[in-house]
């Protein structure tokens, strides 16, 4: 009888031992999962931040470099050097992360859709892009 009473106690106690350190372990979690979220959140914030702020400069840049090649005379053809130089000159008024760039950040595509010039290297690699989304439509006049 002794026996019995002290297996049932023991059973009991074992069951309220893993029954409190499962809820422990829930609540554990679910505030780790709170944290993560919360952090998570502010992340996407500074980033919507920083894409914004870089969206605004690429759109401010892209404005001088067609003012830049707008300003030339007109009726002339522009050569892949002088393409490359307005584009140089344009990201270099503008100040950038240092780091390495595989590509230039601006580039010179023709009627076709080649790249025919970018602000990084020169002669640039012709890349045809006229399959591309971003280059549909969006030919300058």
């Amino acid at each position: 009888m002794l026996f019995k009473r002290f297996l049932w106690t023991y059973i009991w106690v074992t069951v309220f031992i893993v029954f409190a350190g499962g809820v422990s372990l829930y609540k554990d979690w679910r505030a780790y999962e709170l944290e993560q979220a919360t952090q998570l959140v502010e992340h996407a914030g500074l980033t919507a931040t920083q894409l914004d702020s870089a969206l605004l400069d690429a759109s401010r840049m892209v404005d001088v470099a067609k003012s830049k090649f707008a300003s030339r005379k007109s009726g002339d053809q522009i050569t892949d050097k002088e393409a490359h130089e307005i584009l140089r000159r344009t990201v270099s008024e503008f100040k950038f992360s240092t780091a390495k760039q595989h590509f230039g950040i601006l580039f010179f595509v023709d009627d076709s859709g080649t790249i025919r010039a970018q602000n990084l290297e020169f002669p640039a690699e012709h890349y045809d892009v006229s399959d591309r989304l971003y280059f549909a439509g969006n030919t300058c006049e």
